[in-house]
């Protein structure tokens, strides 16, 4: 089921549009589509590094915890 959406789009994008449509036998809302696909997919792929980076960091981040438990040990025994 196809969904319609309304957009306004500024004089400068819209002739752009106009033109590219015109000069490539094709419909507004077929670029629209490629557009919006192209620009979700990319949004997805960024976010997918960004869970990676957390998830990198998440490990050596534990890995920088255990190494220094033993720091951390020492300074509370001499508070004590």
């Amino acid at each position: 089921m196809a969904e319609a959406i309304d957009m306004q789009l500024d004089a400068q994008l819209a002739g752009q549009l106009t033109a590219y449509c015109a000069s490539h036998n094709v419909a507004p809302e077929a670029v629209a589509e490629v557009a919006l696909r192209t620009f979700l997919a990319r949004g997805n792929e960024a976010l997918a590094e960004m869970i990676s980076g957390y998830l990198d960091m998440g490990a050596l981040n534990t890995e920088i915890c255990h190494e220094f438990t033993a720091c951390e040990s020492e300074a509370y025994a001499h508070l004590a």
